[in-house]
């Protein structure tokens, strides 16, 4: 669940209630902890999707995982071209 933080007071909600403390806190503005985008009146409304850390992270690691196969391919590859040069000098 995504929370918001108020730039007025610093309470952290959900944003189911973001709606009555905006009505209660003078000059409310709030900010998605998950992605760090700042809504200025009601635009947090329109917030349904973000890139949080937690996504970041999880693309990186699946990236890795994806690309892990291809690594010993090209290590062998490179390492058979380096022993032909290196035989080569010798």
């Amino acid at each position: 669940m995504v929370s918001f933080s108020c730039e007025a007071c610093g309470d952290v909600l959900t944003k189911k209630k973001l709606d009555p403390h905006r009505n209660q806190c003078r000059g409310a503005s709030f900010t998605c902890i998950d992605c760090m985008v700042h809504f200025q009146g009601t635009s947090y409304r329109s917030h349904t999707v973000c890139l949080s850390l937690f996504w970041l992270s999880a693309l990186d690691f699946a990236s890795a995982y994806l690309l892990c196969g291809l690594v010993p391919a090209l290590s062998r590859c490179f390492n058979s071209k380096w022993a032909a040069v290196a035989g080569r000098n010798s």
